[in-house]
């Protein structure tokens, strides 16, 4: 899935980015995590125009953050914290 398939239909015309998900830059990221399973890139939109693209957050970027990491992991070499 492109940018231009998430913002254009197949009519061409653009989506109205406040009826379609999407977060803004000071949103916390839980608000992200929301819609991770919806599409792989997450856009980030200004507040002041939510029409204006700021960027995007890739899904793999937001679940990496959530990631749980195995005590063994943690621990290092040896197996000792």
């Amino acid at each position: 899935m492109s940018i231009r398939n998430m913002l254009y239909p197949a009519g061409g015309r653009p989506k109205s980015a406040v009826s379609e998900f999407h977060v803004q830059i000071r949103d916390k990221l839980e608000v992200a995590l929301r819609y991770v399973y919806q599409a792989p890139m997450v856009p980030v939109v200004s507040r002041a125009d939510c029409r204006k693209l700021e960027g995007v957050i890739s899904s793999e970027a937001v679940l990496d953050k959530y990631r749980v990491v195995p005590r063994e992991e943690l621990a290092g070499p040896g197996g000792r914290s």
